[in-house]
């Protein structure tokens, strides 16, 4: 959705806000004590995934572009990084053993790529 921009405060402990591109009608998202990272819009900019660390765990997380409905997809043991919509239903994320899809549906988990030096970027086309 290329009217809004979502991002992480720095601040204190990291939190989640959306606001308008020119800046107004900001509003904050998240509120726990977890730290907020790699965030993305889905493709049809309705919701938002993001990474969340607590307690030596990360967190694969699903919600609405203004904070409602917030659903935990996938806990982990391991450190997860870059999160991002593949496509509406598929999530791509980074772990140190490769790049993994997870299917935001059934919460299946898929290894794409095989490497500790895996990044990605996502074509639109």
């Amino acid at each position: 959705d290329n009217k809004y921009i979502a991002y992480i405060s720095k601040k204190e402990i990291p939190q989640i806000y959306i606001m308008r591109i020119d800046g107004r009608g900001r509003k904050r998202l998240t509120f726990g004590p977890d730290l907020k990272q790699s965030i993305a819009f889905s493709p049809n900019g309705k919701r938002l995934i993001f990474i969340s660390e607590y307690k030596n765990r990360n967190y694969i997380y699903l919600m609405d572009k203004n904070g409602d409905n917030l659903i935990k997809l996938k806990t982990f043991r391991r450190r997860v990084y870059n999160c991002r919509f593949l496509n509406s239903n598929t999530i791509l994320f980074k772990m140190s053993k490769g790049i993994f899809s997870l299917n935001i549906n059934t919460k299946r988990i898929r290894k794409v790529h095989s490497s500790k030096y895996s990044f990605f970027s996502i074509s639109e086309r």
